[in-house]
């Protein structure tokens, strides 16, 4: 299994390719651009994944906020955005690449370790987090999950894509059984609504704090 010292290794890779201004050798949108209508799934994500959980009053956290693919979407259509990575070279990729709205309330946490101890609990109303969680070790998974939990207000959503097809266990990817996914989510008083949608083999889920 890999390791948090595994994990930081890539982080500092990752780190390196901004300093450099290589913005796009990670957290460009090679893997996928919701802004080009060729790409099948930018639609269906922000109609159905996004969209609908923004609004001016709304406390948002996106976890795995990279170059801000989602970000540019979810910073200018709610009260305060809470950005969310591993790494500090989202922020600055972020406002390098795409810049933040000036009117905007953004607040910027590196987090390698699954912990977002200055985000309050029960002050988020949703969490987005897309093709991040499918590369974190069980130990890390687990962590944001418990911090996600914590974050919430009741009634709060999340909206959360990982890895689901057992054939993608022996690829980059970390697989996790629906199953025991929706058995962990419980446990920590999330409960799962509305259809899934599959996405190049992973999972996008909903979940409510209950």
């Amino acid at each position: 299994m890999e390791t948090i010292q595994e994990s930081d290794k890539q982080v500092s890779g990752l780190d390196a390719y901004v300093e450099r201004g290589d913005f796009g050798a990670y957290y460009g949108t090679q893997y996928g651009n919701p802004l080009n209508p060729n790409w099948p799934w930018g639609k269906p994500i922000l109609d159905d994944f996004l969209y609908p959980f923004l609004g001016p009053d709304k406390v948002v956290m996106e976890i795995g906020s990279g170059g801000g693919r989602w970000s540019q979407f979810i910073m200018p259509r709610c009260k305060r955005s809470i950005l969310v990575d591993g790494t500090k070279a989202s922020e600055a990729a972020i406002r390098g690449a795409i810049g933040v709205p000036e009117d905007a309330d953004v607040k910027f946490y590196v987090s390698p370790n699954g912990a977002v101890s200055r985000v309050k609990s029960k002050t988020v109303d949703f969490v987005f987090s897309f093709d991040t969680f499918v590369h974190f070790h069980a130990d890390l998974f687990y962590r944001y999950l418990s911090t996600i939990a914590r974050v919430l207000k009741k009634g709060g959503v999340l909206c959360l894509y990982y890895a689901w097809d057992a054939s993608m266990a022996k690829s980059f990817f970390r697989y996790y059984d629906p199953d025991e996914m929706c058995a962990r989510l419980k446990g920590l008083g999330l409960e799962q609504f509305d259809e899934d949608l599959i996405v190049l083999d992973s999972r996008f889920i909903k979940a409510r704090k209950v």
